[in-house]
């Protein structure tokens, strides 16, 4: 087994008795000695879990009496947000949180996403239909969506746009590539607040006109466009394409057992 880091999200809706059940599930995870720590088994756990629109710290919750007083003021549906999950396992697909969470209250609805975060990403979405949990697996790698994002900062910041904000005279559109590789891949512009030096890095490496007291101006004109990160660009990507049935699995948390078994 590999070892995987992850960022998981699920929605659970059901009756006030099932979602005290996942929630005390959650709670009984909780390793004392770490005070931050889920442990979901004996090579995997959580360091963080949230619940709740509101992102009550599970870390907060201690007895049952408090998970009492948490659902008499939520309805029936209850977000959760983990950070993990974190430990040994080969991948999404054998990461096993939708089932595991499923088997404690089979009648509850799940629908859910987790990612498996590398510069290649595996990705898993689930949701319940018939009472079975339907959980897609997707992969990707963090280059797939270069060129489309290339041709998405230039509808938005043009060539020409660009050499008049920073004044540059001599620019192709293949060096113009190099530079939304490192402005807006690497480096992120549309949420980074560069220093001087760092600014100055840029500047000299476009072979810019623009004198030092002209640079925040500039800078502050391009983050006004809204540019989207890459990965949120990608993340955006993904989720308008169709799942791959091929690489699903169906699972019976009545049986614990899957139905049909699917990966990567």
């Amino acid at each position: 087994m590999a070892t995987g880091c992850a960022d998981t999200s699920i929605t659970i809706t059901g009756t006030r008795d099932e979602l005290k059940a996942v929630l005390m599930f959650l709670l009984s995870l909780k390793e004392d000695e770490f005070g931050y720590r889920y442990n979901l088994s004996e090579y995997t756990y959580f360091e963080r879990i949230e619940i709740g629109s509101q992102r009550l710290d599970m870390r907060k919750i201690h007895t049952e009496s408090d998970i009492d007083k948490f659902l008499d003021l939520n309805g029936n549906t209850c977000d959760v947000e983990f950070e993990g999950l974190y430990g040994h396992y080969s991948g999404v697909s054998d990461a096993g949180v939708f089932e595991t969470i499923a088997d404690v209250a089979p009648g509850i609805s799940i629908s859910g996403n987790m990612g498996y975060y590398f510069y290649e990403e595996e990705h898993a979405s689930c949701t319940t239909k018939d009472g079975k949990l339907h959980i897609y697996y997707d992969y990707s790698s963090y280059e797939d969506y270069y060129d489309q994002y290339y041709e998405y900062v230039e509808s938005v910041l043009s060539i020409d746009m660009f050499k008049q904000l920073f004044m540059v005279s001599d620019l192709d559109g293949e060096a113009y590539k190099e530079i939304i590789d490192e402005w807006f891949i690497q480096w992120s512009i549309s949420v980074c607040s560069y220093s001087d030096s760092e600014k100055k890095e840029l500047i000299e490496g476009i072979q810019s006109d623009l004198k030092p007291e002209e640079w925040n101006n500039a800078f502050d004109q391009v983050k006004k466009l809204g540019i989207m990160e890459y990965d949120d660009y990608r993340y955006e990507m993904r989720a308008q394409e169709q799942p791959d049935e091929d690489c699903k699995s169906i699972y019976d948390p009545v049986e614990h057992k899957y139905i049909k078994r699917g990966g990567f």
